[in-house]
């Protein structure tokens, strides 16, 4: 792999992925010949978890494994809305905070 793959198309995690043919195919997001493969993992990801004040888990929020918005890095909440920095678009997301915890009935 090292002698005949550039280094940008190995077999590893990636901010994003799915941009070129060049990329290696092991990702459960990926279609081949019309068919999502759910035997491999994907190479990026989307992931926010919410944690309550002695660091339980409440929920967690994921890109979808055909999404676009992978490579998060950075979460803040201001003023109801959760401000999401992903990195693998590169975007900055908002989400009502209300609307989301009412669509997961928490």
């Amino acid at each position: 792999m090292i002698q005949e793959i550039e280094p940008q198309y190995w077999i590893a995690p990636a901010l994003n992925s799915g941009n070129t043919f060049l990329e290696p195919m092991q990702g459960a997001h990926l279609k081949m010949m019309g068919v999502v493969k759910p035997w491999a993992p994907p190479r990026s990801y989307g992931l926010i978890i919410r944690l309550n004040e002695q660091g339980d888990i409440l929920y967690s929020m994921h890109s979808r494994f055909d999404g676009k918005n992978h490579g998060v890095t950075a979460a803040v909440e201001c003023q109801g809305h959760l401000y999401v920095l992903a990195k693998g678009r590169p975007t900055i997301l908002r989400l009502s905070i209300a609307d989301a915890e009412r669509s997961l009935k928490i």
